[in-house]
């Protein structure tokens, strides 16, 4: 299939990472709704619908420029609004601290982790995403861009227990969640892997100075259409 032509509107003045991901969220759903495509006229159909939240409770990775974004995106809200946001995560943390869990999540991006492992371990935790109300995602418009991959064709049973079964999805011939890691890691120097998303105001802490820096902004998307060529 072919991707539908898009123009984009390039900002004059230097931008910064999270200013590129709308356009990636924009490029990755064009992208995905291509593979859902040619799935369905192959009798393929995707499973998941609302209030169909299982997939909610896994340990889900984001890149650093989705995590300035959505950071960015809940600092803006209403403090009403923002405060039971802030106390899930907060919430989240303690439990895998009491569990012994929160220092195997904060190495999953070392070589020698066993991601499997320390991911079922999460998802049996039971704990639900911050944004997840009534089993449906509450910032569907905005939510990470691997939650956007994840579309899965088997049986919604089976995601009771993702890591015993298998689960069907729809396969893509690109991973757009990856290509905004690719950028950060190449912009600025830092490792191209995930942040869990428990630990997303962490990491953001940790890494403000790289939220301040910016970049002519053609030039930060020539770069990220060339790692999506790539």
């Amino acid at each position: 299939g072919i991707l539908p032509r898009t123009d984009v509107g390039v900002p004059q003045e230097p931008i910064g990472l999270s200013v590129i991901v709308p356009l990636m969220q924009s490029l990755a759903d064009k992208i995905i709704e291509l593979a859902v495509k040619k799935a369905s006229q192959r009798g393929v159909c995707v499973s998941c619908g609302p209030h169909c939240g299982t997939c909610c409770r896994q340990l889900v990775p984001i890149s650093a420029p989705e995590v300035f974004f959505i950071v960015e995106q809940i600092l803006r809200m209403p403090p009403a609004q923002r405060a039971p946001i802030l106390k899930r995560f907060d919430e989240i943390e303690k439990h895998m601290r009491s569990e012994g869990l929160d220092k195997r999540v904060r190495g999953l991006g070392d070589p020698q982790s066993d991601n499997t492992a320390v991911a079922r371990d999460y998802f049996f935790l039971g704990e639900s995403c911050p944004f997840l109300v009534s089993e449906s995602c509450s910032i569907h418009a905005w939510r990470p861009i691997v939650c956007r991959e994840f579309n899965a064709t088997s049986a919604p049973s089976l995601c009771a227990d993702p890591f015993a079964n298998k689960i069907q999805t729809i396969p893509l011939f690109k991973r757009p969640s990856m290509a905004l890691a690719l950028l950060a890691s190449r912009l600025c120097g830092i490792p191209p892997a995930l942040v869990p998303f428990p630990l997303i105001f962490d990491w953001y802490e940790e890494n403000k100075l790289l939220e301040k820096r910016s970049w002519p902004g053609k030039m930060l998307i020539e770069n990220l259409l060339e790692i999506i060529a790539a």
